[in-house]
């Protein structure tokens, strides 16, 4: 694991509808960069209407395929249908916003193909300590991008550290802690002392980072003081994106998970 140092405190906000390869090359010297969405109000309507009424794996959603499937938008809206009693014109507004971003997102990597996931939180006091880390690798040993958005709910934050060694050996101690321990809880509040947060501001503003490969990014949950439905993409080729596929299914196996809920694979 190796934890950037160079990532600028002053982030530049960039249209996602910018040209293709803009983005990229900010991120391959900056590591991280906020991206304006450029939210319609039918958009922003729908998403201020959407109430959220389940969490965890239920409301959870996971899909490897071309961002052109024309299943995808059925899929994504009987996905979110589950969430909670609300309406479909709002349904529909979500499901062909998260496909529109995944469709730019995408464009910016000169491909088709992604990894979506969305995951919805209850509001909770899970994260008021942060969990400060980075991504496992997704595709192997090649340098990923992820895009992440809280359509509903706090953001992502983001920070970054000058002690490696020290982030590197906490990181380890907080995940062999156990998830939410009294042990895990201490850990994570040593690594919030070597770490400094970096905003970036703007509700209606995504983040895309370098989440693996060299110098990932560091991130952590918000504390999350309302209901949260947060949407990653990760872009990549069709070779990488079954790579995370099989990957993630082989983990399942290890974790002896059958019938993961929301998963839909159409390469």
């Amino acid at each position: 694991m190796v934890i950037m140092t160079q990532i600028s405190t002053n982030i530049k906000t960039f249209s996602i509808n910018a040209e293709n390869d803009i983005i990229k090359k900010y991120l391959i010297q900056h590591g991280v960069s906020s991206i304006n969405l450029e939210l319609i109000p039918e958009e922003k309507q729908g998403l201020w209407n959407f109430q959220i009424q389940i969490d965890g794996s239920d409301g959870n959603f996971l899909y490897w395929g071309s961002v052109n499937n024309a299943d995808l938008l059925t899929n994504f809206e009987s996905y979110l249908s589950r969430l909670g009693k609300n309406k479909k014109a709002d349904i529909t507004s979500i499901s062909n916003l998260t496909i529109r971003i995944a469709k730019d997102v995408a464009k910016h990597f000169n491909t088709e193909f992604a990894w979506i996931e969305t995951k919805t939180f209850l509001a909770n006091d899970t994260f008021i300590v942060p969990r400060w880390h980075t991504d496992n690798k997704f595709f192997m040993p090649y340098t990923v991008y992820k895009f992440v958005w809280a359509a509903k709910g706090p953001q992502t934050r983001f920070g970054m550290t000058e002690d490696q060694e020290k982030f590197k050996e906490l990181t380890v101690q907080e995940v062999n802690a156990g998830h939410g321990t009294e042990d895990n809880i201490r850990v994570r509040k040593e690594i919030d002392q070597i770490v400094d947060e970096i905003e970036i501001s703007g509700k209606e503003n995504g983040a895309l980072y370098r989440s693996g490969g060299k110098n990932p990014v560091v991130h952590s949950e918000p504390h999350m003081d309302e209901d949260r439905l947060f949407i990653a993409i990760v872009p990549g080729t069709k070779k990488e994106i079954s790579e995370w596929y099989e990957r993630k299914k082989q983990k399942d196996v290890l974790k002896k998970i059958q019938n993961r809920k929301w998963h839909y694979y159409a390469l």
